[in-house]
């Protein structure tokens, strides 16, 4: 079960389960979450269970709805994590723990960021990312590995590696093999920690998510050719794009 936690930083943050598929915010008492609040329309916003998804639409609002300070146009999907601002609350939408611990354990899931490419300097510092495009293989190692024992390591390995490229037709990635490109990384389990995080108190409208690099990771080999050595980043740009194949 999801949830929101409403003006996180607050002395009086409260939490809201969400067990409806369908969630109304608003100023008018009638909907399903009242904000008190002159900035906030009467039917503000609409937050949809759909497609095993939770989509938060807007309702041609007076003042907008943001995400992690982007305007949401029509509608937008919610990750775990995500900052929603209507008029001068914030929400804080969180995926229940358990479902996740539940999700990782099961032999038919694969682990992926749902990322971009960024780095910490230049242009691919920009934006405001969430921080699972730096920290989530660190994060599920470090906290469901390592900490909590969800799940061995070799069998969270293979979910981020030999199962995903498996499932995308890749059959030269994935697996340490002859033939095979040299996609490889050097880490240490017990230094390992993702250092990506979104930051409380948000400076308004909204202070960036820090770009950060995780902590543990030694080397890394991109299709042979080394782009972390010793902890810091070569400058070689040894990737290249990768084609779902066709199975059929």
């Amino acid at each position: 079960m999801a949830k929101l936690v409403i003006n996180p930083t607050s002395a009086t943050k409260k939490e809201i389960p969400i067990v409806t598929r369908v969630i109304s915010i608003g100023r008018d008492p009638s909907n399903d979450l009242v904000l008190s609040d002159s900035m906030v329309s009467r039917r503000h916003a609409i937050l949809e269970h759909r497609d095993n998804q939770y989509i938060l639409r807007d309702n041609n609002s007076s003042n907008g709805t943001m995400v992690n300070g982007d305007r949401v146009d029509i509608e937008k999907p919610l990750r775990d994590g995500d900052l929603v601002a209507i008029g001068s609350s914030r929400l804080l939408f969180q995926l229940d723990e358990r479902d996740l611990r539940q999700a990782l354990a099961h032999p038919h899931v694969v682990i992926g960021s749902d990322g971009s490419a960024l780095a910490p300097y230049g242009e691919m510092a920009a934006g405001k990312p969430h921080p699972r495009s730096y920290g989530t293989f660190p994060r599920v190692l470090g906290e469901y590995v390592r900490e909590q024992r969800i799940l061995p390591l070799v069998q969270a390995i293979h979910k981020m590696t030999g199962m995903p490229a498996a499932r995308l037709g890749l059959t030269d990635r994935g697996l340490v093999r002859t033939g095979f490109a040299a996609d490889l990384v050097l880490f240490g389990l017990e230094r390992l920690r993702d250092r990506a995080t979104n930051r409380w108190p948000h400076a308004y409208p909204f202070e960036n998510y820090p770009h950060e690099y995780p902590e543990g990771i030694d080397w890394v080999l991109v299709n042979g050719t080394m782009a972390v050595e010793e902890g810091k980043a070569t400058g070689a740009l040894a990737g290249r794009v990768l084609r779902h194949a066709n199975r059929n």
